[in-house]
């Protein structure tokens, strides 16, 4: 299954991103500041609708939340599946 893991850490200027696709794996760090936008255009990239974060929970609902606001408002579309871990 083709997903997206996210190593969410709260002060770190990048975050740490795992793809999982055709049965490799690929990891690349994103800086936090652009980090939502990154994750969308990473999804529409690899075509890929789940994604893991793994890390503080409470910081993690919140950069969902803003995912999900993000993806909501510039793409008009709500297909990216989010879970924490």
């Amino acid at each position: 299954m083709d997903e997206l893991v996210c190593k969410i850490q709260p002060f770190d200027l990048t975050q740490t991103v795992y793809i999982y696709k055709d049965g490799g794996v690929k990891s690349i760090k994103i800086p936090t500041n652009e980090f939502c936008e990154q994750i969308i255009s990473l999804v529409r990239a690899e075509q890929i609708n789940r994604v893991f974060f793994k890390g503080h929970k409470k910081y993690s609902k919140g950069i969902k939340d803003q995912i999900k606001k993000y993806e909501k408002t510039h793409y008009c579309s709500d297909e990216i599946d989010i879970e924490i871990i």
